[in-house]
């Protein structure tokens, strides 16, 4: 199931929405100071808040991960040859991307699958 308009209204003013605003405001408050990598973001809804679904975890993960590229000022990449590569998509096409690569990888993301998050330097 990809990301619909349906989705993102379903989920509007429900406890989800809360807990997805709290992992993104982690995240944006570590961005200044490191890169936060995509895995981060089902291993936190797995430990804090008890989602152990695959197909939900990666949903809702692509939920937490669209309101973080929604920030201008955060882009989604990767390493190459050491050095921090921004992917030229950015928004909801980025979305679309890590969900397409995560379903490509065919289980969750662990430490440097997909890519990463990172502030426009």
């Amino acid at each position: 199931m990809g990301l619909t308009s349906s989705t993102h209204s379903s989920e509007r003013g429900t406890e989800g929405m809360r807990n997805r605003n709290v992992i993104r405001d982690s995240i944006l408050t570590e961005l200044p100071e490191d890169f936060v990598g995509l895995w981060w973001i089902p291993s936190r809804l797995r430990d804090e808040f008890g989602i152990s679904d695959p197909d939900e975890l990666r949903r809702k993960s692509l939920l937490v991960a669209a309101s973080v590229l929604a920030e201008s000022e955060v882009v989604f990449g990767q390493f190459s040859r050491g050095e921090f590569c921004h992917w030229p998509e950015t928004g909801d096409d980025a979305v679309r991307r890590i969900e397409r690569e995560w379903r490509e990888l065919g289980h969750e993301p662990d430490i440097g699958d997909i890519g990463w998050f990172d502030l426009k330097r």
